[in-house]
Order: structure tokens, then sequence, then C-alpha cells
């Protein structure tokens, strides 16, 4: 289409990436990206501790689905269109070298997130793509087949593009989704995820500090269980099988508000029959040892 306006409202990571695929897609195209605040791709510049891990190595799509629980089904639909593997030859093609970890963590080689926004901004110069910053949306409307973007700030006028594609993420509160909700769009209250538990057992707490590596989480009554490592701390519990509890359980713990029973397998989900065979095997095998010496099922011995 020649002389298309297209605007991307937000200038993160999204952002960048959906203006750029446009304009490479379609050259005649006049690309904008407004951002609300006075400088764009913050979150990417703090992001995995400021090396921003791009994405994961895995190699099959199935194994890649499965790191997301709540959306595994329809991410594997997703997947089959634009991978890890799509992604990572989608940098390198514009410039920015890749390296894997052994943990199949993928970075820029440069260890640096500034790699990453200066292969943004470079590509964006490139291809003329327009950045506006402090342009905070107010209201988007249909007019005469166009949308029209009205603008927080007084002095900025309304403007009509043809298409407009929005990467602004989540809001913590549904108020901030509202000019969209007013288009039509089917809005879902956000409630909060990947968050540490606050656990009242107070001979718990004085285990802060201590990893167990393989542990089951459980929802007592409920189908909902996460496993992993698990790290205690002085308020509660924290690691990877919490943060993935509180994932794809978040808005039952919101509905609860925040109070209900869990359930901690301590041995990596074995039951009673397997713990006791196990512990015969061991008693029977080093009998010279002592049981917390050899650290059955890898426990830390302060358990």
């Amino acid at each position: 289409m020649v002389n298309m306006r297209v605007a991307v409202v937000g200038g993160g990571a999204a952002g960048f990436f959906a203006a750029i695929n446009v304009k490479e897609k379609f050259p005649e195209a006049n690309v904008v990206i407004f951002e609300k605040s006075s400088s764009v791709l913050s979150k990417l510049k703090i992001s995995g501790g400021g090396r921003c891990n791009i994405t994961n190595a895995a190699k099959s799509i199935n194994e890649l689905s499965k790191a997301y629980p709540r959306g595994e089904k329809t991410l594997k639909k997703m997947f089959q269109r634009f991978s890890n593997v799509d992604a990572m030859d989608w940098f390198q093609k514009r410039g920015l070298p890749l390296t894997i970890q052994q943990d199949n963590c993928v970075f820029p080689v440069s260890q640096n997130s500034q790699s990453v926004i200066d292969c943004f901004l470079n590509v964006c110069e490139k291809l003329n793509i327009t950045i506006k910053l402090n342009s905070r949306i107010r209201s988007l409307q249909m007019k005469n087949d166009k949308f029209l973007l009205g603008f927080q700030d007084g002095n900025l006028n309304s403007q009509e593009f043809d298409f407009v594609i929005i990467t602004t993420g989540g809001s913590p509160k549904p108020e901030g989704l509202e000019w969209l909700k007013k288009l039509g769009h089917e809005i879902s209250p956000p409630v909060p995820s990947l968050f540490s538990l606050s656990i009242k057992d107070k001979p718990l707490n004085k285990l802060m500090g201590v990893v167990v590596e393989d542990v089951v989480l459980k929802i007592q009554s409920e189908k909902l269980s996460s496993n992993g490592a698990l790290l205690i701390t002085h308020w509660g519990i924290s690691g990877p099988a919490t943060l993935k509890l509180s994932s794809f359980a978040a808005r039952f713990m919101n509905e609860k508000n925040y109070a209900f029973k869990l359930q901690v397998n301590w041995v990596g989900g074995r039951n009673d029959e397997l713990i006791t065979q196990e512990l015969r095997d061991i008693s029977q095998n080093h009998q010279a040892k002592i049981m917390a010496n050899y650290r059955p099922f890898n426990l830390p011995t302060v358990l």
C-alpha cells in the first residue's frame, strides 16, 4: 500500500520488532513508534542482569513451549510460525552476534544489553522509522475507516493512521486498558504473577538461604502444582518452583487473597513406597555411612 501510515504504540522490544518487520515488508509505509516516556527500550536495558537474555536455544518447539505452563498450547501454535530459532536468526541477520550458554540461554556476544538496543535503533534509523517520545496515547477511535490517535499532551494534535499496532504490554490496573476496551476488545483482568510466597511458618524461616534442588509444590485440594528448585528465605519461599507455581496459579491465588495451604514434597515427588525402598537400599549398600552424610535424595544436611 502506497503512503500507508502505521502507528506502533509502545517503545519496548515488541514495538521495535513490529515496526521493523512492517517497514521491511512495506518499504513505502510511514511507520511511527509512540513511546509515553522519555526513553525507549528501558526494560530491555536492565533485562538479564544487564546482559539481555534474548531467548532459549531449546532444540524443539515442544521443549520450548513447556516453559510457559499457562500458555503452552497457544504458544506451541505460534512457535510454529516464529520460533526461538527464528528469533536468533532475526537478530543475527541484523548485525547482532549471539552466543549460547551451557544452560541454553542465548545472550549477545557482548554480554551487554546495550548491543541489543543499538541493533534495534540502528535498523530503525536505516529504515527511516520515526520514534516519538513523551507521546502518551489518551484515546483510539475509528473515523472514516482510519484510526484516530489522541494524545494526553494537549499540545499534540490527533493523528490518523491506516493501522495501529499495540505493544504496550500489561497494565497493573484494568483502567489502564480501558481505551482498548472501548474499541470492543475483551480485556482479562490483570493479576500479579512470578512472585515469591510469604509463609507463616517460623521454623521454616530459620532455614533462610537453604536451597533444595528438586521439590514439588502443590496447592492443597487443587490440581495446581510445580516442580524445580526451591529457595527458603527469611519471609517464606522463592526459587524456580515457587515462581512457576505463582505463574500458572496466579488467578487462583488472587481469588483466595493469597491465603491458602501449600504442600511441599521435599524429595521430588516420590511417594512413601519409593522413599522407603530407597532408604532401605542405602542402609544395605552403605552400612558404614551416616545417613545425614550420605544426603539421600540430594537433600541439604540442614534438613
